[in-house]
């Protein structure tokens, strides 16, 4: 079921078994990597994929297929990599609860001219990799529960931008989808 596996950095081992404990490994390995918001993205989800059954699919037929693993992983990687990108490109603006900064900037470029949410957007789609990745109908019930409160923050969000950048956010919103590119 589970392979257990032994993470050695820079002299620092830590072993580890089964899928709970990847939490676990991304904390103690938060002095190694001081922090840095995309490092913990990456490691979180290579230890992650290091700790499934590499390639289990909803089809057991497709379980053992290398190509179908690779994708599953392609695509959560492109997820998180999005989403990295974006939280960094974002940069001085960027907060974990809605609100609106003194010096606060519309960004628009890089990934915002893709999407208006982009680190959302990485986001789901990493968590649609992880969930074809572990097999498991759970992480499609955590989708939509991520996705709902990913609709929620956007239209908190989306208030306070419209309060900040009231003609140039409302012209954004019609230019540029929220989460997925010229659908929604």
């Amino acid at each position: 079921m589970y392979s257990q596996y032994s993470l050695s950095l820079s002299g620092y081992s830590l072993p580890y078994s089964g899928f709970q404990q990847h939490f676990i490994i991304v904390h103690h390995l938060e002095k190694f990597f001081q922090g840095s918001f995309s490092s913990h993205c990456l490691l979180f989800f290579i230890v992650w994929y290091l700790n499934t059954n590499a390639g289990s699919a909803f089809l057991p037929i497709l379980k053992d297929n290398v190509l179908i693993s690779l994708a599953e992983f392609i695509i959560t990687c492109i997820g998180l990599g999005f989403a990295c990108f974006a939280r960094v490109h974002l940069g001085k603006n960027w907060s974990s609860i809605p609100e609106v900064k003194k010096e606060h900037t519309l960004i628009k470029s890089g990934p915002y001219q893709i999407v208006r949410h982009p680190i959302y957007t990485g986001f789901l789609v990493g968590i649609i990799g992880s969930a074809l990745m572990i097999g498991s109908f759970l992480f499609f019930y955590i989708l939509v529960v991520v996705l709902i409160v990913f609709i929620i923050k956007i239209r908190i969000e989306e208030k306070l931008m419209l309060t900040r950048f009231p003609d140039e956010y409302t012209q954004y919103k019609k230019d540029v989808k929220a989460l997925i590119p010229y659908i929604y």
